[in-house]
Formats: C-alpha cells, structure tokens, sequence
C-alpha cells in the first residue's frame, strides 16, 4: 500500500519567451504513494500546471525522470504510453475546454475505451452509463452535448471520463476552481468517495489551501518551479518551516474572528519575479522577511526532517 506509484526524479522543464530561456520547472523530487491524495499548491504562475501537463506527457522534459509504477515514461515512444495512459488520468481544469463540443458526452466517454480497445460496442455503451450513474448523472446525458450542461455537471462527465478506464492515479489540475461553493463541495465529496471506493492515488493540485487541507493526505508547496516544502497535512498546518508556506497559510480568511487576532501576520514585500528574471540563491530571497546574506547567494536544497517533513530554507 505504501510503495511509490509516481515518482518524479529532477524535473526540469524550460520554456523560450522574447528570446529568454526560462525556467518553469526546476529540479522538482516527489513521489505518491498509492491510494493517497498528495495536494499540491503555490500561486499562480509557480509551475503546478505545467508539472501535471510533463507527468502527463502532454509537454517534453528537458531533464529528469518521471517513473509511473517503477517504469520511466520519459524514454517511452508514444505507442508503448498507451497502457500507461490508461492507468494515469488527467481532469483539467476548464470542463467546457476539455470535450470536443461536436461529440456527445456518451461519445466523449466511450472514446477513451475506443482507444485501449476495451469491449464491444455493446459493452462500451453499458461502462459509459454506469460511470454517468457512478458520478450522479442519469442515461439521457449521454446524449446530450458539452454546451447543455452547466459547470458543475460537466466536471461530473470530466472525472467519469478519467475513471471509466479504471486507472491507478488521477490528477486534478485545478479541478474545482471554476465551480461555485456549493457545486465544489459536491465534486470534492464525490472525488474522495470514488477514491475510497476505487482505491485509486490522486495528485491534487490547487490554490485553494481550505480544499487541499480537506481532501489531501500529504501537501507540498510550490514557488516559482521549486518544491519548497513538502509535508504531511496536518504537520503542514500546524508546523509550517518554510516563510512562504507560512504566508500562504495566513492568506486563508479566519473563521472566527478570536482566530483573526491569534493568528500571526506574514506580510510579503512585492510580487513574484519574472521566470525570465529569476533571483539568485534562494529564490524567494527578495520577498521574505526573514532572509539573510546567504539565501542572496545558496540556493537552498530541499532537505528530509522528522516526520516526513522536508523543506528548502537555510533558516529551517
């Protein structure tokens, strides 16, 4: 139960912008276990998106490995993916952009069963009902098209079409983000139900700390293409080593007004550099508030402590 399914080894993406070569990923080191949901966050622009797209193989790497149950993706042709993207899934994170409006949701969902050959066309129609069924929809939205549904019930059809072909992981890229409250609430309940039901391990990336702290077994925190923290959730919460982990985490609105004023203030100078003007040394160095000379210069290295708690920070 508890042996790696995912592990990233170094990842490293760049990309080229006005002529610069810019880093969007940069040495990045996880692993999820099976069954467990690792959540991932950071702000927009830190490279969560562009990490799920690489594991995905969805964009090339420029170095580092991705192994998916012991095997390295990175050196596999497109053919020989094609088990491999059976048992590794994706929900994006716009539901209206990731169906083909020209196809029905039924067809939308049979197609991942066209590709890895799985039944007749008999047997194909009945997995797509029970997968509408499993996700709350009835047999008459298999007829229907991505335009007649709203946000929340196309996100439904997206995380059926994830686990129609039975896989051992999922990502959730931003998966609720574009939902309301009360339509998030029912998707996160219904995700964790079919991951306890399915047994399945998820990477779960979000900005929405209140989300990850809710649905994440393990949480590790992205800034500007580095892992800087990575944590189990509850010690993540209570111990946070990391300065940036600590303002993310006073960024959540208190509930209470008592926790408002208990809580400690971390207030960050400016906003986050340009990929293509990146810091030396630590590379959150210019906004922390608690840097010295040597975060200027070394780049901190992430680091194991106890607890499974690993952070990169000279001051940790």
């Amino acid at each position: 139960m508890n042996a790696p399914l995912l592990e990233l080894r170094h990842v490293t993406k760049h990309f080229t912008r006005g002529g610069a070569r810019v880093a969007a990923l940069e040495s990045v080191d996880l692993t999820v276990l099976r069954s467990e949901t690792l959540g991932l966050v950071g702000e927009s622009g830190c490279g969560k998106s562009t990490l799920a797209r690489a594991i995905m193989r969805l964009i090339p790497l420029d170095a580092g490995e991705i192994r998916f149950d012991g095997v390295d993706l990175t050196g596999l042709s497109r053919q020989s993916l094609t088990p491999y993207r059976a048992r590794l899934q994706m929900v994006f994170q716009d539901p209206h952009a990731s169906f083909n409006p020209r196809l029905t949701l039924g067809r939308a969902l049979e197609e991942p069963l066209i590709v890895q050959r799985r039944g007749d066309k008999a047997a194909r129609r009945e997995s797509v009902l029970r997968e509408l069924d499993r996700v709350g929809l009835g047999a008459e939205f298999a007829g229907r098209f991505p335009h007649e549904l709203s946000g929340g019930q196309r996100q439904r059809v997206a995380i059926a079409r994830a686990l129609i072909l039975r896989p051992d992981m999922i990502i959730c890229d931003e998966a609720t983000s574009a939902l309301d409250v009360s339509v998030r609430a029912q998707i996160i309940n219904l995700l964790q139900d079919l991951q306890g039901q399915l047994g399945i391990g998820s990477l779960f990336i979000s900005h929405d700390l209140s989300v990850v702290k809710h649905i994440a077994d393990r949480v590790a925190v992205m800034y500007l293409g580095r892992v800087v923290e990575l944590a189990p959730r509850a010690r993540l919460w209570r111990h946070p080593q990391h300065p940036y982990t600590r303002a993310l985490l006073a960024s959540v609105p208190a509930r209470t007004p008592r926790q408002a004023r208990e809580r400690a203030k971390v207030i960050l100078q400016g906003d986050p550099p340009a990929l293509a003007e990146q810091p030396t040394g630590c590379r959150f160095h210019p906004r922390c508030p608690v840097a010295v000379a040597r975060c200027r210069t070394d780049l901190p290295r992430l680091r194991e402590g106890a607890d499974g708690h690993s952070v990169a920070c000279h001051l940790a």
